[in-house]
């Protein structure tokens, strides 16, 4: 530490301004670490908006789908037969030839479950504990 840096901390402790020095210095490295995390933030919302963007622009349709219409058309009606079928009618509306495809045929148990509606109704308590989704 040169000559001139000490006589300039010397002199601040006498004239009563060493605390007010800190405390600048402290406030400008806050203000520093501040603006970092702001830009991170921002960063952050950006990635999070674009990816939810992302996700409602390309939804993921997956076997649950199936139980969840079949519990809501349970609440209109409680006929299996029927929700058995609009459950699958409204699927082939919705989504396009290869997902209701996989959604049908994927395996063993689907084709059961899209050819059987008491094996379609046996499945569908497994969702109707999740109100929250219906």
């Amino acid at each position: 530490m040169g000559i001139n840096k000490k006589i300039v901390i010397l002199e601040s402790l006498c004239n009563g301004n060493f605390l007010k020095n800190i405390l600048i210095i402290n406030l400008n490295n806050m203000l520093k670490t501040n603006a970092r995390l702001i830009k991170l933030f921002i960063i952050y919302f950006i990635l999070l908006l674009l990816n939810s963007v992302f996700i409602f622009r390309n939804p993921w349709v997956d076997w649950d789908i199936v139980s969840y219409i079949g519990n809501v058309k349970y609440v209109e009606n409680q006929n299996i037969e029927v929700i058995h079928k609009e459950t699958y009618q409204e699927l082939k509306e919705y989504l396009d030839e290869k997902r209701y495809d996989i959604i049908k045929w994927a395996n063993q148990y689907r084709k059961d479950v899209f050819n059987e509606p008491e094996a379609f109704y046996d499945i569908m308590p497994f969702y109707n504990i999740k109100f929250i989704y219906i």
